[in-house]
């Protein structure tokens, strides 16, 4: 499927005074690069809390079952969706069996988004894409007392941007043999 922000964003990102909010607004707050939309197929089945637009979905999946998404605060359906979400809050993850993967993508740092979807997260894989700098202790805890990070690569940014990574990380109690490795 192709990438339409990703191909703007490569032919734009060094255009002085770029207006990054008009991509934000029309397709994600972040820039998902090719590789990373092959790795959250990898990990499919996911629950997707924060999807916005669900335009990381629309990447990752073809109406498949495979993928739920939810947009926790305020929700309001938006207009061009691409991918079908829902309203709810961290605790519709509660919902899921431990065969679904977690994904946030660029959470709502002023809320309890994250900390509320790790809580009742009983999968194998969280796999976080965003500003680490910017979560708050409690929800970095969470995630040291519960997780390893597994795999991480920088996103793409504009100028003005932060640094933002696109992280996997594995659950402690989750054994993984050496064989298991769905990105290579």
């Amino acid at each position: 499927m192709e990438n339409t922000y990703f191909q703007l964003y490569e032919k734009m990102h060094k255009v002085p005074g770029i207006n990054q909010n008009f991509f934000q607004d029309a397709f994600a707050y972040l820039i998902p690069r090719p590789c990373t939309i092959q790795i959250l197929r990898a990990y499919l089945p996911i629950i997707e809390i924060g999807a916005g637009k669900a335009y990381w979905a629309h990447l990752a999946v073809r109406q498949t079952t495979q993928h739920k998404d939810y947009d926790c605060y305020d929700f309001k359906p938006k207009p061009n969706t691409f991918y079908p979400v829902k309203g709810g809050t961290g605790e519709v993850v509660a919902n899921y069996n431990t065969d679904w993967n977690l994904f946030v993508c660029s959470p709502d740092y002023e809320t309890d988004q994250l900390s509320e979807s790790l809580e009742n997260f009983k999968g194998r894989f969280f796999i976080f894409a965003g500003d680490k700098e910017r979560l708050d202790k409690y929800t970095l805890d969470l995630i040291d007392e519960k997780f390893n990070l597994w795999r991480e690569m920088p996103l793409p940014k504009f100028n003005s941007k932060k640094d933002d990574f696109f992280r996997i990380y594995k659950r402690l109690d989750f054994d993984v043999n050496t064989t298991f490795d769905p990105i290579h």
